[in-house]
């Protein structure tokens, strides 16, 4: 009887605190009469109602998936050709899962993805994707966002003139790079001569943040202790308003400013300015701060629609609760009073995995709805 007693309070108290976590269950968009989303004008999103603690996975909810492979690296002090190793496919994962963090995103799903060719690829889920943000997203995981710092040669102009003209040599040791187009598009066509091997490298950032002062939005870098000693070693031998730091993003140049004051530039910190909004500061700090080892590209792109979803709900939500009826009316007929209590079983057993998943913050995704009836029909047996 005390085992009784201890297991029916137990199953009580489990019970409870299953409801309490999970009522009330779903998020669902409200709809006019005619079908369409209500949208709510304060914040430009669907109404929703029923918003609960289970959240929706990108089936039912609405996204965007991508498939990613990883692309061979060179290293930048030997120019070799770097091999894919499974430490590479890891750190892309991470930093891609950084990335997506800093978007807000809601529940996304970013892991190593298998293939028949044997070709390392990367899968990001994001649910809730608007289709307004597809492109900015899509550059967001593509950039590799790998930042350097290299001294530019004072006579840059000259010696890329010569040598474009095949009136002279460059040193193996300088090499020729473009400005960013995006950032810098009154300098397209302009080229510097810088050195090859970066001075500074984007591993000694030690943090990357978005700033705001009379002069508008600029990014603020600081290095670490040996990367700061290294920068005011070489800025010290730097003329003031003559000799230039060039800021490299994936090999191209961002900005070139010539040295603003005299005797080297101490504190291990700098400002990289351009023609930065609010968002797109904060999107390059992050990517600064989360750079790729070796470069992804998007294979493939996949749209699910909320309205879908929504349909596989209500159609999930009727299938588990025409199961559930014919369950609980065949164990009443036929095992009559034993069959009240495998029904309130049942009850619990729902109750239970629901409650779990709400604890867990697991997401509920259409081949789950589906692996719920099938328990339905399982725990039958078990009760």
């Amino acid at each position: 009887r005390s085992k009784r007693i201890l297991g029916t309070v137990l199953t009580i108290v489990l019970s409870a605190i299953a409801i309490a976590y999970v009522t009330p269950p779903f998020d669902i968009p409200v709809r006019d009469a005619d079908g369409n989303p209500i949208i709510d004008p304060a914040d430009g999103k669907e109404k929703l109602k029923h918003k609960g603690k289970i959240p929706l996975g990108i089936d039912l909810k609405g996204g965007t998936t991508f498939l990613l492979s990883i692309q061979p690296a060179e290293d930048p002090k030997t120019g070799e050709i770097r091999a894919i190793t499974k430490e590479a496919i890891d750190q892309a994962v991470e930093v891609l899962r950084g990335r997506v963090d800093k978007m807000g995103t809601s529940e996304p799903l970013i892991a190593p993805a298998g293939s028949a060719d044997g070709k390392p690829r990367i899968i990001v889920q994001i649910p809730g994707l608007a289709t307004e943000d597809l492109d900015r997203v899509r550059h967001e995981l593509e950039e590799v966002a790998k930042l350097d710092f290299r001294v530019v040669d004072p006579e840059s102009d000259r010696k890329i003139a010569e040598f474009e003209a095949k009136r002279g040599f460059i040193d193996p040791a300088w090499t020729i790079l473009k400005f960013n187009k995006k950032d810098n598009p009154e300098k397209a066509d302009r080229k510097l001569l810088v050195h090859r091997v970066p001075d500074i490298t984007g591993d000694h950032i030690k943090s990357a943040r978005p700033v705001y002062d009379l002069q508008g939005w600029h990014v603020s870098v600081e290095f670490d202790k040996e990367a700061g000693d290294k920068f005011f070693e070489i800025t010290r031998a730097m003329r003031k308003n003559i000799d230039r730091f060039a800021i490299v993003l994936d090999n191209e140049i961002i900005s070139a400013p010539t040295t603003q004051v005299e005797g080297g530039i101490a504190g291990g910190s700098c400002i990289i300015t351009g023609k930065y909004t609010d968002k797109t500061a904060s999107d390059f700090a992050s990517k600064l701060m989360n750079p790729l080892q070796n470069p992804v590209k998007i294979e493939e792109k996949r749209s699910a629609s909320a309205s879908l979803g929504l349909d596989a709900i209500k159609s999930g939500q009727f299938a588990g609760l025409l199961g559930l009826g014919l369950i609980s009316l065949v164990m009443l007929i036929y095992y009559r009073l034993s069959g009240v209590f495998g029904n309130i079983g049942l009850v619990v057993t729902i109750v239970v995995i629901f409650g779990s998943m709400a604890l867990l913050h697991a997401v509920l995704t259409l081949p789950g709805i589906a692996g719920i009836i099938l328990t339905l029909g399982m725990a039958v047996d078990a009760n």
